[in-house]
């Protein structure tokens, strides 16, 4: 192999673990939709799992719409947040969400800092792993959205960080 074939493989094989860890997020989010949970929880679920389903065809125009569909469900996260009363639970939703949401955003449109949002997804991660995991009682109506939220922020987190080191 040639250095620059191994280079597109390698990039090929880091983009197939991307999207099976997308895959098992949705596959997750799923299984929440047979949970007895709120309809507007479910409306999330559902979008993402439209959004990962186009992003897994192989045309451009299908990527960038399942792409626009995830950012507009993360939105809707970010909403649903808002209509919550207890300010707890609207605070580590918003935080799962608000950084996955930037770095979406600012990546999608090419816009500067899009990086520096990608990195601050590691705080998702944390606020995911201190509260809706370790209390998942309390938070079973958005886990299902909220995991499929987390992997695409560790997804973009671990892209800016290779982006850093290349």
């Amino acid at each position: 192999m040639t250095g620059e074939t191994l280079k597109v493989f390698l990039i090929y094989i880091r983009t197939m673990i991307f999207k099976t860890l997308i895959a098992l997020a949705g596959t997750f989010g799923l299984t929440q939709l047979l949970r007895k949970i709120n309809s507007f929880a479910k409306t999330i679920i559902v979008i993402q799992l439209i959004a990962i389903l186009l992003t897994f065809i192989p045309s451009s125009p299908f990527v960038l719409i399942g792409w626009i569909v995830f950012i507009i469900a993360i939105f809707l996260a970010i909403i649903y947040s808002f209509k919550n009363d207890k300010s707890g639970k609207r605070l580590i939703i918003n935080l799962i969400c608000l950084p996955v949401f930037f770095a979406n955003l600012f990546t999608l449109q090419h816009w500067p800092f899009a990086s520096v949002f990608s990195l601050s997804c590691m705080i998702c991660l944390i606020a995911f792993i201190s509260k809706p995991l370790t209390q998942s009682k309390k938070y079973k109506a958005e886990i299902g959205f909220l995991t499929i939220i987390v992997i695409d922020g560790l997804v973009r987190f671990s892209m800016a960080v290779k982006g850093f080191f290349e």
